[in-house]
């Protein structure tokens, strides 16, 4: 009996001791996930070497850039400063418990944390964070225990080996290696980032090599980023000489989970030298070579298959197998008349390598979703200005190729002008297109059009109506120069159509007289062996030269 009334207090004992931990529940948790990232986030503070190695990408996420930890009578840390004195306490074997957390009305959070860092022992504060954009915005201790906050903090501070004279940039190390997620965007916003970062004059150190100079590094990185690359800061901290020590974890193609300790140091706020650590050094070399390989993949590829244009008669033929497997089928190429697919490409790359035509690269470089090449070719013995041009890489093939801003004409010019001297319908009406384009209406065209006639037009060329009435080519040509130009006129090619012979085109040409709106003929053209006209057949285009000849001469 005695045993059962025991039992039975006890149990009114427990449902009484419920009830006032319920009642101490706060309202409903708007930040669970936030208070959930804070436990994670201490749960690594346990005094160990890999405390000290995960702690800055665990700061990273849980605490936001803007951070601002407020200390009574004294500067406050941002987020630069509190990941400088807590990872050197970390580097000293210091450890943090949460004890406790819970959300308060508010929407911020209570914690209790026991700190033993050097010289401080079961030290414990509460402390209240605030959030923005789901991290930690701010941090400042309970009113009541505001001293023994700044205290603590000023253990930690102790632990820095000496006063951070490159806080800034270290902050700025950071923010750069933050955008390392393997994400498109990463690669995209790399660039931005690394000038921000790295000094001009940059050396990055390889044992047994040359080493990196600025544009290799950018060029490697962003290769490797453009494959879904990412690299992880574990942690960073300033050495007494003014350098920097980062841990690094990179992923790159063929390399997982790779980790170097890498010493950076600074010129005029920026990283102007990169070494490993002397125990790291062959594997940062290693982790070096994965990233130059990605460099290797489309850019590559491309500078093989333009080496293959030397002017060699078997030009085409080498190039075809690296086409075939570096070009997506359906790549676009963006040129002034419009767009071209893979088939027009291959017969453009056709009559180039049959011309023994040669191109040579200049220059070549990663962007952020493909590469840039610098290109000057030479066309029948005519040296080319330099052509800039971009190709988007996706999967590793090509999937669209355009010019550079600025370049548009220089690569319409080089397509237009390999296409002028194909044999054939093609090379017909690439020269009809550039004659007709030569006459565009100004005062000084005919000096212009000249050099196209006779690669045109058969001397023995006659104009004919359906009614049998004919203009042979002198009286054409000289149409053309006295009044034609002279009174602005200028015509507009709106269709061409190769007929079923194989030999003649259909063509609507749209020309512009003075006080018409437009005279809109269609027209038959016939070409010889030797790739002239010798012959058009034109009802409308005859009554369209008799106006013309109206016109006056100037």
């Amino acid at each position: 009996m005695v045993f059962q009334k025991k039992s039975s207090f006890a149990d009114a004992a427990y449902v009484d001791t419920t009830a006032y931990y319920q009642r101490c529940v706060p309202a409903a948790t708007t930040n669970k996930a936030e208070l959930q990232m804070l436990i994670d986030y201490f749960a690594i503070f346990d005094g160990s070497p890999e405390a000290a190695q995960r702690f800055q990408q665990a700061f990273q996420e849980t605490f936001h850039p803007d951070l601002l930890v407020e200390l009574p009578g004294s500067d406050s840390l941002d987020y630069a400063a509190a990941v400088a004195c807590i990872q050197a306490g970390l580097n000293n074997g210091s450890r943090a418990d949460l004890l406790s957390i819970s959300e308060n009305p508010d929407g911020t959070a209570a914690m209790t944390i026991r700190n033993n860092v050097s010289g401080l022992k079961d030290d414990v504060t509460r402390q209240l964070v605030s959030f923005k954009d789901g991290k930690v915005i701010a941090v400042h201790a309970h009113p009541d225990d505001a001293a023994q906050f700044g205290k603590m903090v000023s253990h930690y501070q102790r632990c820095v080996p000496t006063a951070t004279t490159n806080k800034a940039e270290i902050k700025q190390l950071i923010d750069y290696f933050s955008i390392f997620d393997g994400s498109p965007e990463a690669a995209q916003r790399f660039q931005q980032a690394f000038g921000a970062t790295f000094h001009p004059d940059l050396l990055v150190e390889l044992p047994g090599s040359d080493g990196l100079d600025y544009a290799a590094a950018v060029a490697c990185i962003q290769a490797g980023l453009n494959e879904g690359s990412r690299a992880d800061l574990l942690s960073i901290s300033e050495n007494p000489d003014g350098t920097a020590t980062m841990t690094i974890c990179n992923n790159v193609a063929g390399l997982k989970g790779d980790v170097t300790r890498q010493v950076v140091s600074f010129k005029d706020g920026k990283v102007i030298a990169v070494h490993a650590h002397p125990d790291d050094a062959a594997n940062f070399k290693n982790m070096v070579s994965h990233y130059q390989r990605c460099v290797s993949s489309a850019a590559n590829r491309y500078s093989d298959m333009i080496a293959c244009f030397d002017g060699s008669p078997d030009a085409f033929a080498k190039a075809r197998p690296i086409i075939d497997d570096l070009m997506a089928p359906e790549m676009t190429i963006s040129l002034g008349d419009g767009p071209k697919d893979l088939a027009w490409f291959l017969e453009w790359a056709t009559a180039f390598g049959k011309q023994l035509n040669v191109a040579k690269i200049e220059s070549i470089e990663p962007t952020a979703n493909g590469f840039r090449v610098v290109i000057r070719n030479t066309v029948r013995g005519v040296i080319q200005d330099p052509v800039a041009q971009l190709g988007t890489v996706k999967d590793g093939k090509i999937i669209h190729w355009t010019a550079d801003t600025g370049n548009e004409a220089g690569l319409d010019r080089l397509a237009t002008s390999v296409a002028a001297e194909q044999d054939g319908m093609a090379g017909n009406i690439q020269r009809l297109k550039d004659y007709l384009k030569a006459l565009d209406g100004s005062p000084d065209a005919f000096s212009r059009f000249e050099p196209h006639i006779d690669r045109v037009l058969s001397k023995n060329i006659t104009w004919e109506n359906d009614e049998g009435a004919k203009l042979n080519y002198d009286e054409v040509i000289e149409l053309i120069r006295d009044r034609y130009i002279p009174n602005g006129c200028y015509p507009t090619l709106e269709s061409v159509e190769v007929n079923d012979d194989g030999r003649s085109l259909t063509v609507v040409i749209n020309n512009h007289l003075p006080g018409e709106d437009g005279d809109v003929t269609r027209q038959v053209l016939y070409y010889g062996d030797d790739d002239r006209i010798y012959r058009l057949l034109s009802s409308g285009l005859y009554s369209t030269f008799q106006r013309v000849g109206a016109l006056p001469t100037k």
